[in-house]
């Protein structure tokens, strides 16, 4: 919720296919998909790499099929520290309130992307090559 603590309203560039409504289409997302992309990201191997040197599992594979909570805390922190929910969630909620507005829209190029980046920001279905 803005609260008067943003004086003005800062810009923002959104890339997409001409008639997409970004907002809508990012508050209608399933919230419950999330972590069921979450789990399959690339980035879970690296959280567990770093948990691996940590406490000194044998293999990053056979820890991460074996121990729920690592399994838990790397989806955990692959949803904060590579693709930022809170803060999209933040973001979302500025738009909302009136806290940023869209200033730009531009058509993208869509690359290969991970499923969820693809879910998330709807660039299988919404974006298109420019």
């Amino acid at each position: 919720m803005c609260t008067g603590i943003v004086a003005k309203c800062y810009g923002m560039l959104v890339r997409h296919k001409p008639g997409f409504d970004p907002l809508g289409y990012l508050l209608s997302l399933d919230p419950n998909r999330l972590r069921e992309l979450v789990e399959t990201s690339p980035y879970t191997f690296v959280i567990a790499y770093e948990e691996y040197r940590s406490f000194g599992y044998s293999s990053v594979k056979q820890a991460l099929k074996g121990s729920r909570l690592l399994r838990e805390d790397c989806a955990r922190q692959v949803a904060s520290r590579f693709y930022d929910i809170k803060g999209t969630s933040r973001l979302l909620s500025w738009i909302k309130y009136g806290c940023i507005r869209v200033v730009r829209r531009k058509v993208g190029e869509v690359k290969e992307l991970h499923p969820l980046s693809s879910w998330l920001f709807g660039a299988g279905r919404y974006f298109r090559a420019a």
